[in-house]
């Protein structure tokens, strides 16, 4: 293979044969649960040592350069560990890059093998038909080529050629003293007269060992993907199947459909206060057609921007719109979840994060099993402190940011749920003070 120019214009001295992407070597170790060693910045793939700033097919952006195996690995190295512990902190501590929670699932899916393609991943590269523009230059350094057996066996003789043996002196004012040879290598009793029968003795040792046989291998633990990675795949897969908020279907809720998107988007909250109309207004707008109007709020969570699409009818949901529901606001009564796909409300509120706006203003009590639910029990300001809406708007987010950015429990049943027979009481007035 020709050299390639590097950034002084002199020649990056490139080995024979074709270019092996590091990320394919990781792939295979981890799908037939070899080890990788770490060794003085290089990383040891069976029979390849590449450094650790070797750049591979992924990269997290088009903006963005190909990272290098280093990160990729010590990702995996911690995830797939028990004790492990991964995060911005302890990765550019110890030089490497951090990667994102999104990437980070799909890519621990990709090196273990349970998908094929990675759209994050350029086929080119992978391949070896194209370097990355950094290794072009000589910028970084180069990934191993692929060889064949017999520049194996020539590495293999050259190395034996080049590999000096020190004498029996030279190996004891290196060696850690004992007070005697029988502490160091245990022989079932006998004496060891020799230096030679305890070389001899791990020989057997390392054979015997070898013929071990049925040791299971550990496997990598899997990292649990959160629920906005669910979210993304499914818009990737179809533009239009925005996450879902869904509220009462009920005009004189405190948040519906009419001004949820005033509160959440923009942080003003407005009462819904009927109007008395005349009877030319009435045959008017009996006689309009009904337009169903979509509401759409927008956020920014983790980075992204999000857009989610508030409704209040569920009747015409499939298993995939109740897939898509981040967020429930509820105005306390049961009869609002009748026909859910969920078992009980616990399941449901366990599924979908649940919300109760309260008007204390308004005199109105919250009933007695809200206080059971796992809802967030957010305070509406009254009409004189309205400059506190934003405050309640930029609350529902954290509490949604959280509940996206976490692990989804999924406790779907395929009975609807019923609460004809709920003794759950309606909200009461309360009295005002005189």
């Amino acid at each position: 293979m020709a050299g390639l120019e590097g950034p002084n214009g002199g020649e990056v001295k490139q080995d024979g044969g074709k270019r092996l992407d590091p990320l394919v070597l990781l792939r295979k170790c981890a799908i037939a649960g070899e080890h990788v060693a770490y060794d003085y910045e290089h990383l040891v793939f069976g029979s390849y040592r590449v450094h650790k700033n070797t750049r591979c097919a992924f990269r997290p952006s088009k903006a963005e350069p190909f990272m290098d195996i280093g990160s990729i690995w010590y990702m995996y190295h911690e995830v797939s560990r028990e004790d492990g512990k991964y995060s911005f902190n302890s990765a550019t501590r110890r030089g490497f890059k951090y990667i994102g929670v999104i990437d980070r699932s799909e890519l621990l899916t990709y090196i273990e093998g349970g998908i094929d393609k990675f759209e994050k991943i350029v086929p080119e590269v992978l391949a070896g038909h194209k370097l990355p523009k950094s290794e072009k230059t000589g910028d970084t350094p180069s990934a191993p080529r692929k060889r064949s057996a017999e520049e194996f066996h020539v590495e293999a003789k050259r190395r034996r050629q080049d590999s000096v043996e020190i004498s029996f002196k030279e190996y004891a004012m290196q060696a850690r003293p004992f007070n005697d040879l029988a502490s160091a290598v245990r022989h079932r009793g006998k004496p060891l007269p020799g230096f030679k029968p305890v070389l001899q003795l791990a020989m057997d040792e390392l054979k015997e060992w070898s013929k071990v046989a049925g040791i299971p291998k550990p496997k990598p633990s899997r990292e649990k993907r959160p629920f906005a990675h669910d979210l993304a795949k499914a818009l990737d897969h179809d533009p239009k199947s925005f996450p879902i908020i869904l509220v009462p279907n009920n005009k004189s809720a405190p948040v519906n459909k009419k001004n949820a998107r005033a509160l959440l988007e923009d942080g003003i909250f407005s009462r819904f206060e009927r109007k008395l109309l005349t009877e030319e207004e009435s045959k008017a707008k009996a006689q309009a057609p009904k337009m169903e109007e979509r509401v759409f709020v927008q956020r920014n969570i983790a980075g992204r921007m999000w857009n989610f699409e508030v409704l209040d009818d569920t009747s015409h949901f499939s298993d995939q719109d109740w897939l898509r529901v981040v967020a429930v606001v509820t105005n306390g009564e049961e009869w609002e979840f009748h026909g859910w796909p969920f078992g009980s409300v616990v399941d449901l509120l366990c599924t979908i994060k649940g919300f109760y706006f309260r008007e204390k203003d308004r005199f109105v009590e919250m009933p007695d099993h809200v206080h059971k639910w796992q809802v967030s029990v957010l305070d509406l300001p009254p009409k004189n402190l309205q400059h506190r809406s934003a405050q309640v708007r930029d609350t529902f987010w954290k509490e949604v940011e959280r509940f996206m950015l976490s692990a989804r429990v999924k406790n779907f049943k395929e009975t609807p749920l019923d609460v004809s027979n709920s003794t759950n009481s309606r909200r009461t007035m309360k009295l005002p003070v005189l």
